[in-house]
């Protein structure tokens, strides 16, 4: 499979630039060196008039990786994907000038999935881009599988707190880390004000936020949080089934949106080693069910719950990793598709002021469901 990726459907062609930014105000905790600050990488994808065929490779760093990393842990990430990200093309062109003209781009910040690099997204990034959207995508040092940092260094995974039981110890370190990812992300957007052309191209009264699992949750933070961010679009970041974290008795204030997959049910092999029967655990998901929904509830413009369930469709399937072979056998071009057309949707009405019907009808389609929920008031106490 040389490269399965799916092309971008807008009518601009897109180019991307990589920076490397350092905060000098925050310490870089997950070193052993106490001067270290807060230094990461991101990539900005944008609309671009060059009409030529992309041509750099689709990791543009991956030998630095491989040499640097080791090419046993960068398997153990990209799996079945290994020789397709070899062989594939970028689906954008690296370092072309921003499409010309006096159009303002509304601007989205993207936050990945815990371990995966933002490159993993291009499907998705990509087709964003060429339908007339900036986006910075921020790599959180040391949280995703390999980045490239200044002077050509490399730095892969080295946060152990996320897998340390017991879960309660977990979830405190999980809060504690995206506050970092925010902090990365508010400090891509001031840098990126002051980075020419985005400088004077990007609509800055126009952001958006998006991400996946982990990401997602941080994306939900920055709408909470920052004035300027109007809407945010959560990909697959459940924690338990509610779709954000909330203190009690908030509302949240902004435009809100998640795409999921079906969530299974546990296994009798897994409920065993838990446990706990097949009867206490439909209990417990009920009831977690019932405050998620509650937290749809507490958004105040209305929120919408959009489930996909096409053939093989999982929680990598919001990467490009299943495109290239990493994945249980599945439609995961129709999975791509639903989550770029729906992505676009949310977006197109939340900063462009478009009318966008699919957000409203019922879905036609088996593999779509999609739930709008009205405000009932702030988060419930607990």
């Amino acid at each position: 499979m040389a490269n399965d990726l799916q092309p971008p459907t807008g009518k601009s062609s897109v180019g991307v630039m990589a920076y490397v930014w350092t905060d000098a105000s925050r310490d870089e905790v997950l070193t052993e060196d106490a001067s270290d600050k807060r230094e990461f990488s991101v990539s900005v994808w944008y609309p671009t008039d060059v009409i030529s065929k992309p041509e750099a490779p689709y990791l543009p760093d991956f030998e630095s990786w491989r040499s640097k990393i080791g090419e046993q842990r960068l398997k153990e990430n990209l799996g079945g994907a290994w020789d397709a990200v070899q062989s594939s093309r970028a689906l954008a062109h690296v370092g072309a000038p921003l499409a010309k003209g006096r159009q303002r781009y509304p601007l989205l910040v993207f936050l990945p999935g815990l371990g995966m690099n933002t490159r993993v997204y291009s499907s998705l990034l990509g087709d964003l881009a060429s339908h007339g959207y900036v986006i910075v995508a921020v790599d959180p040092t040391y949280e995703v599988f390999a980045t490239t940092l200044g002077a050509g260094r490399v730095a892969g995974f080295a946060s152990p707190g996320w897998f340390q039981p017991p879960v309660e110890n977990i979830v405190r370190y999980e809060r504690g880390r995206l506050l970092v990812w925010a902090a990365d992300a508010r400090f891509a957007l001031e840098r990126l004000r002051r980075q020419p052309p985005f400088d004077r191209r990007v609509d800055w009264s126009s952001i958006g936020a998006l991400g996946h699992s982990a990401g997602a949750r941080v994306a939900a933070h920055l709408c909470q949080t920052e004035r300027n961010v109007k809407g945010c679009l959560n990909l697959d970041g459940f924690a338990g089934f509610e779709p954000f974290f909330a203190e009690p008795g908030s509302t949240f204030e902004k435009r809100f949106a998640m795409i999921h997959m079906v969530i299974p049910d546990p296994t009798d092999a897994q409920l065993n080693q838990m446990g706990w029967s097949r009867e206490d655990m439909l209990k417990e998901k009920a009831r977690q069910r019932a405050a998620g929904i509650r937290l749809f509830e507490s958004v105040r413009s209305g929120s919408i719950e959009i489930t996909l369930s096409p053939p093989g469709m999982g929680h990598g399937s919001f990467t490009d990793l299943p495109l290239l072979g990493n994945g249980p056998p599945g439609d995961h071009r129709r999975a791509m598709n639903l989550i770029r057309e729906f992505s676009r949707a949310f977006f197109d009405r939340t900063l462009k002021g478009q009318d966008k019907p699919e957000l409203e009808l019922v879905p036609s389609a088996g593999d779509v469901a999609l739930e709008r929920y009205v405000y009932k008031g702030p988060a419930p106490k607990q």
